[in-house]
């Protein structure tokens, strides 16, 4: 299974994983997968290029957000997926009442 492939696969499971591609210099459109547990598939060409990835990829992996990154001629984009976002709603009084109709109608 190739590194999208399976990007593609936590995406849709929601797992967390980021997605490295190089965008500009370098070997464009090469991509690393980097998963939650720091395993990873895949390479950018080169071994420093990749471990300046993986660090990339684990500060933004846990912030959720996803952005490009210039490392030198080299460009990146760090996509990352992670998992939608919980309510947990304790109690059974009015507020806990009203906070879960609030809630369900905005599609929680």
């Amino acid at each position: 299974m190739s590194a999208q492939s399976e990007f593609a696969r936590l995406a849709v499971t929601d797992g967390r994983a980021a997605l490295v591609t190089v965008i500009a210099g370098g070997d464009v459109g090469a991509k690393l997968l980097v998963r939650a547990d720091g395993s990873t598939e895949g390479g950018l060409g080169t071994p420093d290029l990749d471990r300046v990835a993986v660090e990339a990829a684990d500060d933004l992996l846990w912030a959720e957000r996803s952005e490009t990154r210039e490392l030198g001629d080299t460009t990146l984009f760090v996509d990352v997926v992670a998992p939608a976002p919980r309510l947990v709603v304790f109690g059974a009084v009015d507020y806990a009442a009203a906070l879960s109709r609030l809630a369900r109608a905005a599609g929680w």
